[in-house]
């Protein structure tokens, strides 16, 4: 085995923007690359090899498909009925695991390429039972309903499969649902780049924002909630209120016809930057909250920051340490409007609040993951 090489797994092309996942992996292997790790990237075909203009970067492609016959075959052997998408033979007749040091997993169906051996990381961004439970709530479709239903009881049987390989959990209340051996808490860091952000010099106060692709059914859930349950009584209060909805529209977008009073910018180039023109950015989660980019890049542009109990989970360990470090978190509608009337008479004090947020944020890095990553697999 290779002194410093790891074998990297990646669901998808690294260069997409839009996603958790691929913005961990980035910074992970910007990292692994100081460290003079050589790095071996599988990822799907047709993806940007250019990313990394490093030397000691090698690159397997797999061919991502879904199939009707993988399907079957997921079902048979008891996994969930999309591991299909992430699997190609080729690859296990491509690679030979033990030249490597470390062998890293960015999602869960990338398992199947496992042989469970003890340098094995897989990365979990949520709960996979958890994420399969939201959809099946939340979903209003009754095929996709059940979808998620099947999923969730094959998400059971799949993590009994994978209990020996080290897990890397971003939220420890996912750790505590599961209960698999071999999991660790990978507090999510800030990006590595977070002083080259731009953002506004000027905010409107009266603006709230919720930055999120509204294609990925937990997010367009929140907004939901955020808006009929908490936003329409704010107005009832605060008239001059405005909700902004930063981020890809949701696959129907007749459904956007539902919020009124809310204005949706779509995908935009620089989202933290259109973000930092709000005075307030909301991360209402109700469910399956996954990488927490919102809060994080909420936190770095210094804007005040309301948030749900579920939203701190990966990057506080509790409700109170939280609110300690200058996050707003609300636990229920007269929560929320006591803490807003405070932030609208001036109650509170708008740059020490950013200013703590801030400074917790600068306190985790990518290069402290690196070490913790090395000391699981010693």
């Amino acid at each position: 085995m290779m002194n410093k090489s790891i074998l990297y797994f990646c669901s998808s092309c690294l260069d997409l923007r839009n996603d958790g996942i691929q913005r961990i992996n980035r910074n992970l292997v910007k990292e692994f690359l100081k460290n003079d790790y050589r790095i071996t990237i599988i990822m799907p075909e047709g993806c940007n090899k250019e990313i990394f203009q490093a030397k000691n970067i090698d690159y397997i492609e797999f061919r991502k498909r879904r199939s009707i016959l993988g399907t079957i075959i997921d079902l048979a052997k008891l996994r969930p009925l999309f591991f299909n998408l992430y699997f190609d033979r080729r690859i296990l007749k491509a690679i030979n695991k033990e030249n490597y040091r470390i062998i890293f997993y960015d999602f869960y169906p990338l398992c199947l390429y496992s042989s469970g051996q003890e340098n094995e990381i897989i990365l979990m961004p949520d709960s996979l039972k958890l994420l399969m439970l939201s959809g099946f709530k939340n979903e209003s479709s009754f095929l996709k309903k059940i979808y998620y239903l099947v999923n969730f009881f094959l998400a059971g049987f799949y993590n009994k499969r994978i209990k020996n390989i080290n897990k890397l959990y971003v939220s420890e209340f996912d750790i505590s649902f599961d209960k698999l051996p071999k999991s660790f808490f990978f507090q999510l860091p800030i990006d590595s780049n977070h002083k080259e952000i731009k953002t506004s010099e000027t905010f409107n106060p009266n603006e709230i924002v919720f930055r999120g692709g509204l294609k990925f059914e937990p997010n367009f859930s929140a907004l939901l909630d955020f808006y009929e349950n908490f936003y329409l009584q704010v107005l009832d209060n605060f008239p001059e209120t405005k909700l902004k909805v930063v981020g890809e529209y949701p696959a129907n977008q007749d459904s956007l016809l539902n919020f009124k009073y809310v204005s949706f910018t779509g995908f935009v180039d620089d989202d933290k930057l259109e973000m930092s023109k709000s005075g307030i950015q909301i991360v209402p989660m109700i469910s399956g909250s996954g990488v927490k980019n919102k809060m994080l890049d909420a936190m770095v542009i210094k804007r005040l920051v309301f948030c749900t109990p579920i939203s701190i989970n990966g990057i506080f360990s509790s409700i109170e340490e939280a609110r300690k470090n200058g996050i707003v978190v609300y636990e229920n509608l007269d929560e929320f409007l006591h803490f807003y009337s405070l932030y609208k008479n001036q109650k509170i004090n708008y740059q020490e609040q950013t200013e703590k947020a801030y400074q917790y944020v600068l306190s985790n890095s990518y290069a402290k993951k690196i070490i913790e990553i090395e000391n699981i697999i010693k």
